[in-house]
């Protein structure tokens, strides 16, 4: 009976020493260092693209970034070691001085620093990215950092967005075509407008692929990318009137003449191309309008009640742009009833 207790004895001890040992393994099972299996950060973020982390969301492991990121410091970031060549999702993931282009390699950066003008991301230095403006031109400009404009995130132009990810349809994507562009000039918001520019930053085999149909712009097939950059000779936004219903500017040769120009002039713009008259009309509407219009109040001091005050020109009609006149006030007495004429000024008749 003893001997039996003895040899029972080990055997019962080994088999509870084995609980206990699953128990603990299944109790760190449950520690939230473990690397989550449902894309999430491991801090409960979920960031975008698929529920892992984008560009400075929290991370425990690689696993818990998006493709092309490494989990730094408790951080998604991506390491600048590619090479010429190498693949990239991001410009961070390249070495300095290339920057993350089509199709999505690493590749040499241009010299166009900020706000210079630019046709595509690759004309900038990295990480700038080439932005379209308002006015048509574009202009290398700071890309999203930090968290902002990870793949997924909602963007307005490709500088809402981390550099080397486009615009495409309001949301910033690692890919590239069918509606999205890289600095391209477009409709000035960064989001393709088919009606104007159908090829705008699209994929390429050749210039074939990039005709926009409009005569105002140069189609190229530059890295694969599509390029419709403005024919704009004093790059003020605007082509010439010469190409047809797309071309707004009547003198191509002055970036201060266009339809945005709002100042009255007093001169003349000249255009030195043939067919081109001197003109007042600064903003191209076809017209010279005047910024002075008003005439001297009639300001007769017999006494009859007649006198009004204010200022304009005097002599009964306005003088032509770019003529001068005298341009005097009517000044009525206290009762009323008497008015003086006083001389302000010879002014020059401004127009636009």
């Amino acid at each position: 009976m003893l001997s039996s207790f003895r040899i029972v004895a080990p055997l019962f001890m080994a088999l509870f020493v084995a609980l206990f040992a699953s128990a603990s393994l299944s109790a760190c099972g449950d520690d939230s260092t473990s690397t989550p299996t449902d894309g999430s950060t491991g801090d409960g973020s979920t960031g975008d693209g698929g529920g892992l982390g984008g560009p400075g969301d929290s991370c425990v492991t690689a696993a818990n970034c998006q493709a092309g990121l490494d989990c730094i410091m408790g951080v998604c970031t991506a390491t600048s070691n590619g090479a010429v060549g190498d693949p990239c999702i991001y410009t961070a993931q390249c070495m300095d001085g290339l920057y993350c282009s089509i199709p999505r390699s690493c590749q040499s950066d241009g010299t166009g620093v900020a706000f210079a003008a630019c046709t595509d991301s690759g004309d900038c230095e990295a990480p700038l990215v080439c932005e379209p403006q308002a006015a048509g031109s574009s202009r290398c400009v700071d890309a999203g950092g930090g968290d902002i404009g990870s793949p997924g995130d909602s963007c307005g132009t490709v500088a809402d967005c981390q550099a080397g990810l486009f615009c495409i349809d309001g949301e910033c994507r690692g890919e590239q075509g069918g509606g999205g562009t890289d600095g391209g000039v477009g409709d000035g918001g960064g989001i393709l407008d088919a009606a104007v520019d159908t090829a705008v930053g699209a994929l390429c085999d050749d210039v074939t692929d990039c005709d926009d149909g409009s005569e105002c712009t140069v189609d190229q097939c530059v890295r694969l990318t599509c390029r419709n950059t403005l024919k704009d000779s004093d790059e003020d936004g605007y082509a010439t009137t010469i190409l047809g219903a797309c071309g707004l500017d009547c003198n191509d040769m002055n970036p201060s003449v266009n339809p945005d120009h709002t100042a009255y002039e007093t001169t003349r713009h000249t255009n030195p191309l043939p067919g081109f008259p001197s003109t007042f009309d600064w903003n191209c509407d076809g017209t010279e309008e005047m910024e002075f219009t008003s005439f001297v109040p009639e300001c007769d001091d017999s006494g009859d009640g007649s006198c009004s005050s204010g200022e304009g020109w005097t002599g009964g009609e306005l003088p032509e742009c770019g003529t001068s006149r005298t341009w005097a006030r009517c000044n009525v007495g206290v009762s009323g009833f008497t008015c003086s004429l006083t001389t302000l000024e010879t002014r020059t008749q401004a127009c636009r």
